[in-house]
């Protein structure tokens, strides 16, 4: 499945929690706006637990807007039940890594430096033009930000902006924005289908 969805873009340096976890929260916040069905929200509580290495997907879904347009979330009790749920799926690792003292960070603090000090971040800007559909996801971004089909699901948009800022920011490797196309793509189909 991570290679259907991921195809285009490096898969076989693409982690498929990560990717499999972005786009499922992605599917998920489209999947009508309703939350009036209990298992519909708890469903959304447990798959944002589900990244246990992918936090970047998480703080992207936050800074893209965990918010729907038409109501809110958190003033439901089945959204608090299903973050509870998340919270006790991810609260083992937490667990791990505070006896390890945190261990994972120092890891990918290493890692990280080597890739800067090698030059091996300067291009991933340019990367996300070569490597992906650039017509089609600058499409999708348009359809969320421009058309008014797409203004349901604007928050996707916000999503992958922060998230690609963030990673800009951070120095991130090409391929670790390799989740949020999936939805790009789909909007610039739907997008120029219309």
């Amino acid at each position: 499945m991570r290679m259907a969805l991921m195809g285009w873009v490096r898969p076989q340096r693409m982690g498929g929690c990560f990717s499999l976890t972005v786009v499922s929260i992605c599917v998920v916040h489209c999947r009508g706006a309703s939350l009036d069905a209990p298992t519909e929200v708890r469903a959304r509580g447990i798959r944002a637990g589900a990244p246990r290495r992918a936090c970047v997907s998480v703080a992207g879904g936050g800074a893209g807007g965990w918010r729907l347009a038409h109501r809110a979330a958190s003033d439901h009790r089945w959204a608090w039940a299903g973050g509870a749920v998340a919270l006790l799926i991810w609260a083992p690792n937490l667990v791990w890594e505070a006896r390890h003292h945190f261990v994972s960070f120092d890891f990918l603090r290493s890692i990280h430096a080597r890739d800067v000090s090698q030059g091996r971040t300067r291009s991933f800007l340019p990367d996300q033009l070569t490597h992906t559909i650039a017509a089609l996801w600058i499409a999708g971004l348009y359809f969320y930000f421009r058309k008014p089909a797409g203004e349901r699901y604007r928050a996707l948009g916000w999503t992958f902006v922060a998230a690609l800022a963030l990673f800009a920011m951070a120095h991130a490797r090409d391929y670790y924005t390799a989740p949020l196309y999936p939805m790009l793509l789909a909007a610039g189909a739907v997008g120029s289908g219309r």
